[in-house]
């Protein structure tokens, strides 16, 4: 428990110096600093091709065209019965058994 309260932020300080302590005061400060980390007040197209141009790509036209073809049921199929049946559940809350044991 004291740990727990050693790391607990109750207040930041905002740019113009004061002090925040309400949730929406902490969380504005928040995303207003990884915002302007994270962003250039300048971008342009250009930056990020000069960028990209020292990367090669890995992608082969062969795993391109995989990519973007039709899967087939049996694809899908083997995909299922790959995953363990009972580990963690998807987006819409069912387990992997349950697809397993309805797949018919």
């Amino acid at each position: 428990m004291a740990r727990m309260k050693k790391n607990f932020i109750t207040s930041l300080f905002d740019t113009k110096g004061k002090s925040q302590d309400t949730e929406e005061g902490l969380t504005k400060i928040i995303s207003d600093f990884f915002s302007s980390i994270f962003s250039s007040s300048n971008p342009s197209e250009l930056d990020i091709l000069k960028a990209s141009k020292g990367i090669k790509s890995r992608m082969t036209g062969i795993m391109s065209e995989a990519l973007g073809s039709q899967y087939s049921a049996e694809e899908v199929k083997d995909a299922i019965f790959g995953l363990s049946p009972t580990k963690a559940p998807g987006p819409d809350g069912f387990h992997a058994i349950f697809f397993q044991k309805a797949w018919g």
